[in-house]
């Protein structure tokens, strides 16, 4: 008796085909959106770490002057 291992070839035109090829790019866009979606997440937290560690933690309030210094360091080292 002959047993095949292998799996059922798929004809290139049929629905089955087309089903399998919006599944696999299903897939892809969607691990393709997490990876992005990581990615943006990471940076926006790399970004206030570095305010956090901007800060002074002996000082419990900061004038406009205070804040605008900060902010424009970020925006030298983070925008250009």
């Amino acid at each position: 008796m002959i047993k095949f291992s292998a799996e059922k070839v798929v004809h290139p035109y049929s629905r089955k085909a087309a089903y399998l090829a919006r599944e696999e790019i299903r897939l892809k866009k969607k691990e393709r959106c997490k990876t992005e979606k990581a990615t943006r997440l990471s940076n926006i937290g790399e970004k206030l770490l570095w305010f956090q560690a901007q800060l002074d933690p002996t000082k419990t309030t900061y004038t406009k002057k205070d804040a605008c210094d900060i902010i424009e360091r970020s925006y030298m080292l983070f925008i250009l």
